[in-house]
Parts: C-alpha cells; structure tokens; sequence
C-alpha cells in the first residue's frame, strides 16, 4: 500500500509507527512508539501511544492508548479519554467522552461528557443484522454492562454496573438489572 503521511508543526512522531495509505496528523501532537495508523485523519494536540487506528478521524485534544484499536468509520471528536483495550467500530464520540479501559463500542453514538465504565459491551450484532446504539449527553454506563441494540439511551441516564439493557431509557433515566445472589454453604463437604 502507497504510504504518503503529512505531519504538522511541532508533532513528535516516534520512528517505531508503522503508517499505510493517507495518514494526515496536525500540530502540536506526541504519536508515541509502535502505533499503526492507516487512512486516518489527527487532528492537533493529541495524545497517542501502543495503537491500532484505521480510517477513521480523529478530533482534537484527545489521549488514546495505549492498546486502544479504533477502525471502521470512527470520529474521535475533541477532549476524549480512549484507554487501554478499548476497541471502537464505526461509532462517534462526542466531546468529552471517557472510555478508559476494557471496552468495546461498536455502530454507536455516544454524545458529550458520557462515561463509559470498564468492561461494556455494546452488543450490535444478534446474528444476521447489525444494529445501532445512541447513548445521549452525561450519562454514566456502569462497569460490565451490555446495551443490547437497537436501543437508544437518553441525556443525563445512569446505569448500574453489570446490568444487561435491551430497552430504550428516556432521558434522566436510572437503570439496574440484577439477578440474586445464590450462596450454596458446606459445598465441599457435600
């Protein structure tokens, strides 16, 4: 594939990246050590390190990495949080969206100021279709939580760690799916 990468003034880029097709990165940013980038957009004051990127777009001002994989039609828009083994296909981030660890994001939306707990899983695939999932501006997604799609997620909605969510929430919506706790005592001796 041809290689032809423009960088920007003042960008450091480690020599350990790997880049194919049309790679554009602006200003100000650090491209850290053994990223491979393909087909991809950065903007300006960025933050990335130990990541696979692939035609996508990349905002302004964001951290991702390191082992962050974003590929498929992804816009990073500005200011977000893109952590360790997060993966992100063919979704958008708004501003100010923080994914840190754990977690993958696919044929979604998630609009301004969400966070994203460790472990969820947006579940877009039921077999034949894929469907899409909207999350809405300041909601909390607690840790190891599923968002079967199709669903959309309201603005300012909190859900609880480990719930699995198949309907869609209104805005300022709290939601907890839990099942009970079964404790089976003296099961050695038995």
């Amino acid at each position: 594939m041809k290689k032809n990468v423009i960088v920007g003034k003042n960008s450091f880029v480690d020599p350990s990246n790997v880049f194919e097709g049309e790679v554009v990165i602006g200003e100000d940013n650090y491209i850290g050590p053994n990223n491979i980038i393909k087909n991809t957009v950065i903007g300006n004051h960025n933050h990335i390190e130990f990541s696979y990127i692939e035609d996508s777009t990349i905002g302004d001002d964001n951290s991702i990495g390191p082992f962050s994989h974003i590929r498929n039609n992804s816009i990073i828009h500005n200011n977000t949080r893109i952590g360790n083994y997060v993966e992100i296909k063919n979704s958008e981030l708004f501003d100010k969206v923080k994914c840190a660890h754990l977690t993958y994001l696919g044929d979604c939306k998630v609009d301004e100021e969400t966070n994203i707990g460790c472990g969820v899983i947006t579940a877009n695939y039921n077999g034949k279709t894929k469907e899409r999932t909207i999350i809405g501006k300041n909601c909390f997604i607690g840790c190891n939580s599923v968002l079967i799609a199709p669903i959309t997620i309201g603005d300012n909605c909190f859900i609880a760690a480990n719930s699995v969510v198949n309907k869609s929430l209104n805005n300022d919506s709290f939601a907890i799916e839990r099942n009970s706790l079964t404790i089976k005592h003296n099961r050695e001796s038995k």
